[in-house]
Order: structure tokens, then C-alpha cells, then sequence
């Protein structure tokens, strides 16, 4: 048979095997060629009978090791894996790192191809007998073979693909048509047409021959004797790679003694020897332990037998769209489809981490040919990992609006995820697809002015020793095309609601000990309760369990508003939750906005901005939101402070702050919301001023000790910002003392010197709630009282600070 455009093939029909150049097999036993099962032709390599009555975990490897000369491109194969855990598994890896495994296939499907940079290569198929190492095991399958067969593996260089051919078994060409030396028209394939147009991890393909990597692109044959492939069980082979590896000179193939540290499993199954279907051929393994290896064993806090979950049926590939959009979005200021191919040394807006960085792709793409995904990070010791790509749109004009983006996340915890950014700070966390193998919409509300939007793929992100057997649909990549930037004028911002009529403030302590007296509704389970178990003040708060939630599952209360104008929703909370476990987040209309938890027994005060019109503002809790398995989840440790409990309380609705100015004329601090607080107390003085008859003052005479600090704050709560202008006189000195002006308690503006004259300034107020400061503080240094005073005090300092003229502009 040929393939057009392979450079390497092997059918196993020349019979040489285990004498090929390119391939080894080696472990507890070896690989044979056979006659019992052929994708194609006659023969076809096995694994070993590796069966034992005492139960001993072995492992059998057989390897393809690629050239020097090799190009760049993608090994493709044909394989039957009849084993099922927890007797048997099979692992594949390139140069050492896990690419992917297959199991329960009981007929010949061909893979979606590993890609492999120019080079040297090993190419490993492991297998391995009771890798959980369990003393004593379930009855056996009926279904079960025991053994692995490999057939029909070629090589195509990057750049060259092959269509689909004809439905296997079947001798009428219908595409591609497949030669035999003997003149006759031959179609293998992985799968029937049906089947390949319903996975996500296989491929239709035809195979093709050589007996070593060539330069020259002409056609290789084999001549094949038949074809036995028929239908299989979707996803039932997974390949989680697409960087391509490149070869480390120490990597040796995988043995049993590349797993975690030995832990036994109990022996809660009846003691039983396995049996296998028959097979008329096969070697015995040695009786003896493989020099210089031990066996991978289940790590201890999983169950030892973690089952394969069961094959995915409704699992549909995502077929390439062979035209990029013909426009940007309506309305977007910015737009990348990825279809210029640059990312990412020529793609500005876009930066990947040098070493272990996403990269470009043709694997999966929303529209068009490309998108980017994430790196393969996965190893054999489990070694946790991340890599991190980001969006910078740096234009300083930008006033706000929405990122919306088109994101595969092929995610599954424990084993990855992906968490995003705005900013340095969290915005989410993706835990697993919401439909396995279709993209999804995210979108991501910014703020004014110029972004940094990170997307933070992480590998075994809870840092376990070992993980379990991967599901079947698990990808292990993210996937992300068509982003673009919607401005506030034409994005629907996820906002942050209020309640109804836009009747102002809104408070709701749950003093009614019921859900009555405000519009609450529920969402998803029923769980959420008031009662007096933990208040943050008054008798009652409300309450939700993750225990009184099914895994899988959450249950949400639900607070329905209605406003005229932005307003701010804040409230208290105390969440002792932890992941994997549960999470506890606030949404907005359905959109995620924050994650709440607490890891000691303190309240939190949280909230968020809201725009006018009707919004839906949510409090979920989710029980084992990744899907992890329970019988994983129940092995695992938990934090020594967590109960998987959450409270909130004191819910209220606050007005926006309209545009203001200060002077102080009223002769007191009560024209606008001012806040004193701290070791002295500001006040009013007609004495120095810059404009009116007033100003606000503070001395270091009026902060009693020798160190401290007096504040005269406010809370400026705006939907899209603003500005605020002030002037101050300072006459002040360190070390004795300095002025401080803070946002959010971070000083924006330090004064350390005495003026003549007045200074003004302007700092820029972000949307959402954000609190000044206007702080004199005493002795920031602590120097010792008997020093300090010893220290003389430099010309025309007064150790007083005056401010005046203070001015907020709020953004329309």
C-alpha cells in the first residue's frame, strides 16, 4: 500500500521485526509480530502476556526511534488496545514525556498524529501489567484482550495531510485511492466514515510505506494482504500533545520505574486471578524484576484503582473552517483570528513566555485555518507547571469595554486548568470544558485605559505527588481564537446590580430570619438557608453547605435589581472553601466576576460596581466544580481550615458618587462622606487657605504619640472612573514627619518637605469602589523618642498639612 508524501513507513510485512533499524522493544517481556489482528495486510506487532497468578506489576516497551535526518511532522499509527484497567493500561510518550493512552479499543483505530520536531526521537508504547499494583483484583472482563497490537505506522513531514478514504473493509475507492504492489485498489483506514467524523481524538487517514526517513517526496509501498479495521469506541485512544518535543540526549524509554514512590493498595476486592480472552500467541513475561526498576505503583492518596471512565459517545470533532472571518466584529476596536500566522514574534499586542511558551496551531480553530493553544507541560513525575500568554492593549484612550474571545479549554482538575487575569489581578478560572471538544465564548470586562489580559494555562496546579489515569476526552491544551475588543459604547459590560426601581440604598441584614424581605430568588439546587449559625452582625446571616449540594452541582441566591443609575453592591462574607472541593463566587447576569473565600475565621468585605437597567447579581456555591472523581476527592487533605460553609450578610446597595468639589465652607466635614480615622483627628481652619474661607488641616501635634498616623478618607464609588484634583500645603519634614496621599490604601503621592506654596495635583480614580486617603503620618521611620527629639528641625517646617480645593470629575 502507499500513502502520498510519507517518508517513513512500516506495515510489519516484510517480517523483520524485532529486527528493524528503526525499532526496540525491551522491559518484562517482548513485543512479537503476529498474525492474529492486522490493520492492514497480514502481520502486526503485540504486546506480551504479561498475566501472572501472583499479581506482579510488569511493563514491556516497544520504541521507534526517529533519525537525525528526520524533518520536522507528525507519526501516525494504527492500534488495537484491548486491555481495561485496572489489569492492564497502555501509555505512550515521546522521548520520555506522556503523550497520550489508550485503552478498551477493541479494533484498529489510527491516531490524530504526535508531532515531532526535526530530529531524534523516541517514540515509546508501554505496557503495563497492573500498573495500580493491586494485591488482589476485581473479576475478570469478558471483553478484555490482555494485549496491544500496533500496525501501519508512517511518518508524514510537516506540511503534508491526507484526506479521507474509503470506509474499512469496504474495496470500492471512494477517495485517495491506496495501491498494492499487485495492482489491486486497497482503502485502509482508522475508522468507518461515521465513526471519524465523531471523534475528537482520532482520524481518518490512509497509510503509507518506507523503511526509512528519505529527502525525496516521491511514494513508498508495502504490499498489504487485507484490512480487518472496523468501527470503534470514540475517544477511547487520547494523544494530549501537539508541542513537539525535542529530544533531551539523557532521555531514556519509560520503564516501570518512572512513576511516583511505591504505596500499596488495599485489598478490598476478593482475591482472584485475572484471566484473559484467548490468544494463540504471545510471550511469557520473565519471572524476575527488570534490572535496575521498580514498579510504578498507585500513589497513596488516590484509590488504587481508579476506573477508566466510560467511552464518550457524543463527542463531535470540530471541523476546520477553511476561510478566515471576511470582517472584524461589528463594533470591535480590535481583532485578532490568528490567520496572519505571526504569533508570536510578530504579533505586538501578543507575548508567550520564552521558554515553555503557547504557540501557533492548525490542531483546532474556531474560524479559519489557526489559533493559539497552550504547551504540552505534562511529564511523568507529575512536576507541576504553567505557561502564560498575554493580550496587551496598550492605547491609554481606551475607555473601557469588553474582551470576547472564542476559548477550547481541553482542561480537566487535578490534572490542569486555566486561570485568567486582568491586570495582575484574578478574573477566573476554567476547570473544564462546558461541552467536551466545542469552543466556547468568554468575555472579560476591563476597565478604562491600557490592558494586560493574561491567560495562565498550569499542569497539575494542585501540586499532587501523582495523578490518576487521565479521562478518555481529556485534550490537556487550551485552545483560544477570534479576540476582539468591544468598547463600552457598543459592549454589554457584564455590570454589577442593585435592586429595584432605583429607589437608592438598599440594606439587607437577614434580620427577618427568612429570605422575605428583599427580592431573593434561587438558581440550581436548593441548599441556601438564614439562620443564626454565624452572623457577621445582628442574629442572622445566609447560609450555604457544599455537603447539602450534589457533586457536580451548585446552588446559587439570586438578588433581582432594577437601577436608574450605577450603584455599588457590597456586602460581608466569610467562605471556609477550598479547591477542588467547592468554590464560592459572586456573578453578575450570569457572568462570572470573583472568587470569594476566606482561610480563617474573619469576615471579608467584598462588592462590586453596578451600571444602570436590570441585573441579576448571584452568590454560587459549587460543589466539586472540576469533576474530579468522588472516590479522588475523598482521598484527598483537606485545609485545617476549611468546612466547606459560606456566609454573607449586611447586603446593601450604595448610590454612585456624582462629580463634587470640597472647600469646606459648611466649616465641617459633613458636605460629602468623609471618613477620620486613626491616632489623630483632622479639622477646620480659616487660618491658611487656597480657595473660600476654608481649609482641612492636621498637625503632628495632634497625633499624642510618638508615632502614628491621622487619615481623612472617602469612597468614590463610579461605574467608568474619573478624576480627582486637590491641592495641598505641606510643612512637613522627615523624619519627623511625611504626607501621604492613598488609593485603596496604596500611597499614590508622598510629600516629605515643606512648600512656600500651594501644590495641586491630580490622581486618576478607577471604576468601582475606591477609597483616598489623605494621611499625615508621624515618625514613619519609629525612630526612638530620645533620638528623635534630639534631631533639629529644619527652616519653616510647621509639622502641619493643610489641604483645600478638592475636586472629583466623575466619567460619563
Amino acid at each position: 500500500m502507499s500513502v502520498p508524501g510519507a517518508e517513513y513507513y512500516n506495515g510489519f510485512e516484510r517480517a523483520t521485526f524485532p529486527n528493524d533499524s528503526e525499532w526496540t522493544t525491551s522491559g518484562d517481556g517482548m513485543w512479537t509480530l503476529t498474525e492474529e489482528r492486522a490493520n492492514t495486510g497480514k502481520y502486526s506487532i503485540k504486546s506480551p502476556n504479561l498475566d501472572n497468578e501472583d499479581g506482579t506489576p510488569f511493563t514491556s516497551n516497544v520504541t521507534l526511534s526517529t533519525g537525525p535526518d528526520w524533518p520536522a511532522g507528525r507519526i501516525y499509527f494504527s492500534i488495537l488496545g484491548g486491555v481495561k484497567m485496572p489489569f492492564d493500561d497502555l501509555n505512550i510518550y515521546v522521548d520520555g514525556t506522556q503523550q497520550g493512552r489508550a485503552s478498551e479499543i477493541p479494533e484498529f483505530i489510527t491516531n490524530q498524529g504526535i508531532l515531532l520536531s526535526p530530529g531524534e526521537h523516541d517514540v515509546t508504547f508501554s505496557y503495563r501489567f497492573n500498573p495500580a499494583e493491586l494485591e488482589n483484583f476485581p473479576p475478570p472482563y469478558d471483553d478484555r484482550i490482555g494485549a496491544v497490537f500496533l500496525d501501519d505506522v508512517y511518518f508524514l513531514p510537516a506540511g503534508v495531510t491526507l484526506p479521507p478514504t474509503s470506509t474499512p473493509g469496504d474495496d470500492t475507492q471512494t477517495s485517495s485511492p491506496v495501491s498494492s504492489s499487485s495492482g489491486s485498489s486497497v482503502s485502509p483506514t482508522a475508522a468507518t466514515t461515521e465513526s471519524s467524523s465523531s471523534l475528537s481524538s482520532t482520524t481518518s487517514s490512509t497509510s503509507s510505506t518506507t523503511s526509512s526517513p528519505s529527502s525525496t517526496s516521491g511514494t513508498v509501498t508495502e504490499s498489504p494482504k487485507g484490512s480487518t479495521s472496523t468501527t470503534m469506541a470514540p475517544n477511547a485512544l487520547t494523544i494530549g500533545i501537539e508541542t513537539p518535543p525535542t529530544k533531551a540526549p539523557t532521555t531514556t524509554a519509560p520503564t516501570i520505574g518512572s512513576g511516583p514512590p511505591p504505596t500499596r493498595a488495599p485489598s478490598y476486592y476478593p482475591s482472584y486471578v485475572p484471566s484473559k480472552s484467548p490468544v494463540s500467541e504471545g510471550n511469557s513475561p520473565t519471572t524476575a524484576s527488570p534490572a535496575a526498576t521498580e514498579p510504578t505503583r498507585a500513589p497513596s492518596y488516590y484509590p488504587s484503582y481508579v476506573p477508566s471512565r466510560a467511552p464518550v459517545s457524543g463527542g463531535v470533532a470540530i471541523p476546520l473552517v477553511t476561510t478566515a472571518p471576511t470582517s472584524i466584529p461589528a463594533g470591535a476596536i480590535y481583532y485578532d483570528g490568528f490567520e496572519k500566522a505571526t504569533f508570536p514574534d510578530e504579533d505586538p499586542e501578543w507575548s508567550t513566555d520564552e521558554s515553555s511558551g503557547w504557540e501557533i496551531s492548525t490542531e483546532q480553530a474556531n474560524s479559519g485555518v489557526y489559533s493559539i493553544r497552550s504547551p504540552n507541560l505534562m511529564t511523568t513525575e507529575y512536576t507541576p507547571a504553567q505557561s502564560s500568554v498575554t493580550l496587551s492593549y496598550s492605547d491609554p484612550a481606551f475607555g473601557g469595554g469588553t474582551l470576547v474571545l472564542s476559548v477550547l479549554p481541553g482542561v480537566q482538575e487535578p490534572f490542569d486548568n486555566l486561570e485568567y487575569f486582568v491586570n495582575g489581578e484574578s478574573r477566573g478560572v476554567l476547570l473544564k470544558p462546558t461541552e467536551e471538544g466545542q469552543y466556547e465564548t468568554l468575555e472579560i470586562p476591563l476597565t478604562p485605559g491600557p490592558q494586560e489580559v493574561t491567560f495562565q494555562y498550569s499542569y497539575n496546579p494542585y501540586e499532587l505527588d501523582a495523578l490518576p489515569p487521565p479521562p478518555p476526552t481529556w485534550m490537556g491544551a487550551v485552545y483560544i481564537d477570534d479576540a476582539y475588543i468591544l468598547p463600552s459604547d457598543s459592549a454589554n459590560l457584564p455590570a454589577t446590580p442593585a435592586p429595584e426601581s432605583g429607589e437608592g440604598d438598599f440594606f439587607d441584614g437577614f434580620e427577618s430570619g427568612d429570605f422575605e424581605a428583599s427580592d431573593w430568588s434561587f438558581s440550581g439546587e436548593e441548599a441556601w438557608v438564614v439562620d443564626d449559625v454565624k452572623p457577621y452582625e445582628g442574629t442572622y446571616s445566609a447560609h450555604v453547605r457544599s455537603e447539602d449540594i450534589s457533586s457536580g452541582e451548585y446552588s446559587q441566591l439570586d438578588l433581582d435589581v432594577d437601577l436608574e443609575s450605577a450603584a455599588f453592591i457590597q456586602f460581608d462574607f466569610h467562605a471556609a472553601t477550598a479547591m477542588p472541593f467547592e468554590s464560592f463566587d459572586l456573578r453578575v447576569d450570569g457572568q462570572f466576576l470573583t472568587g470569594l473565600s476566606t482561610d480563617d475565621d474573619t469576615w471579608t468585605q467584598a462588592g462590586a460596581v453596578l451600571s444602570s437597567g436590570e441585573h441579576v447579581i448571584s452568590w454560587r456555591m459549587s460543589r466539586n466544580p472540576g469533576g474530579a472523581p468522588d472516590d479522588v476527592l475523598a482521598t484527598l487533605e483537606k485545609p485545617p481550615y476549611r468546612t466547606g460553609e459560606a456566609f454573607i450578610d449586611n447586603v446593601q446597595l450604595i448610590s454612585a458618587t456624582p462629580s463634587f468639589t470640597e472647600i469646606f465652607d459648611l466649616g465641617d466635614f459633613t458636605a460629602n462622606p468623609w471618613i477620620l480615622s486613626g491616632d489623630g483627628e483632622w479639622s477646620i481652619t480659616d487660618a491658611v487657605v487656597s480657595e473660600g474661607a476654608n481649609s482641612a488641616t492636621i498637625s503632628s501635634i495632634d497625633i499624642p504619640e510618638n508615632e502614628g498616623a491621622a487619615d481623612l478618607s472617602i469612597d468614590i464609588i463610579t461605574e467608568r472612573g474619573g478624576k480627582l484634583s486637590y491641592e495641598v500645603l505641606p510643612s512637613v519634614s522627615s523624619p519627623f514627619e511625611i504626607a501621604n496621599v492613598l488609593l485603596d490604601d496604596i500611597a499614590v503621592m508622598t510629600y516629605s518637605s515643606t512648600s512656600e506654596d500651594w501644590i495641586e495635583e491630580e490622581i486618576t480614580i478607577q471604576p468601582g469602589k475606591r477609597k483616598v486617603t489623605f494621611q499625615l503620618q508621624k515618625n514613619p521611620g519609629g525612630v526612638p523618642e530620645d533620638v528623635i527629639s534630639g534631631i533639629p528641625s529644619p527652616p519653616g517646617r510647621d509639622g502641619v498639612l493643610w489641604l483645600d480645593n478638592i475636586v472629583f470629575v466623575a466619567n460619563e
